[in-house]
């Protein structure tokens, strides 16, 4: 489970890396503000790696769930579409 959710971490960083970088070149508006979600975002996705062993299964299956709602549903959904409709202006 550790190992998933390292790959995942990293995954979810390169992705910000590459979207901040994008952000930037294009000088979007809510820069900070999208960054300070992605900084939430990987704060409690590694709060998860590190606290693993604390946790029952049900509660990881529980946290990841909800990281992966937030991430791919919410995030890419709502915020990065955003920033699809700036580069389109």
């Amino acid at each position: 489970m550790k190992e998933i959710l390292h790959e995942l971490y990293d995954y979810v960083s390169i992705h910000f890396e590459n979207e901040e970088k994008l952000m930037k070149e294009i000088k979007y508006p809510n820069f900070e503000k999208h960054l300070a979600l992605h900084k939430e975002m990987l704060s409690g996705l590694n709060h998860l790696v590190v606290e693993l062993n604390n946790y029952e299964i049900s509660e990881i299956i529980d946290k990841l769930y909800e990281f992966i709602q937030e991430y791919f549903l919410n995030h890419i959904q709502n915020e990065d579409t955003k920033i699809a409709l700036w580069v389109r202006k």
